[in-house]
């Protein structure tokens, strides 16, 4: 369901550095951030989503892994991700578990997309380098300009996206021409 009658939308989002959205200084690719409420697992349901708001503090305890256990990703992903002109999206980013191990390993640019406040909230306090920024935004509604992303990383997203083909069509419109969408599930 999408949010049972509210039409209201917050533009808020966070970037690497803590800063809210209405803050004048966001990067030129971001069109607008936009998360609709009582979408992505956000509050629990009837339908048994997960509750991220709620889980956001405690979720790296059970989720993150040491980078040298998931260093072979690393070479799988160093064709997509080693210094492209564009910024790399991350969709779905949470607590920005991946977007803090492509900065480690790659020199990227790196636009997280994550529907929940507090997994922004999370990845935001994470001191990330100011080469990544968190946005609020839907894998149905990406908040990103045309052609505005070299390639795209969704990792363990895919469940929680209703509209697999306007996902796919928002991937169309958001990653450059002859990017990739890399998909790991």
């Amino acid at each position: 369901r999408r949010g049972a009658g509210t039409s209201r939308t917050s533009t808020t989002s966070v970037s690497s550095r803590g800063a809210a959205a209405d803050d004048p200084v966001e990067p030129a690719w971001i069109a607008v951030a936009v998360t609709r409420p009582g979408r992505a697992g956000v509050g629990a349901d009837v339908e048994g989503r997960t509750d991220y708001e709620r889980l956001a503090a405690v979720y790296d305890r059970g989720r993150k892994l040491p980078l040298e256990w998931i260093d072979a990703w690393r070479d799988h992903l160093d064709p997509y991700l080693s210094a492209p002109d564009l910024p790399v999206l991350d969709l779905g980013s949470g607590t920005g578990l991946w977007s803090e191990a492509f900065t480690t390993w790659f020199e990227a640019d790196i636009v997280g997309v994550e529907p929940s406040h507090a997994m922004r909230k999370e990845a935001a306090g994470k001191g990330l380098r100011p080469k990544v920024t968190f946005v609020g935004g839907e894998a149905e509604h990406i908040p990103l300009r045309d052609g505005s992303c070299a390639c795209a990383w969704l990792s363990t997203v895919i469940h929680h996206i209703p509209d697999l083909g306007a996902c796919a069509s928002e991937l169309r419109r958001v990653v450059a021409a002859g990017g990739a969408v890399l998909i790991r599930n």
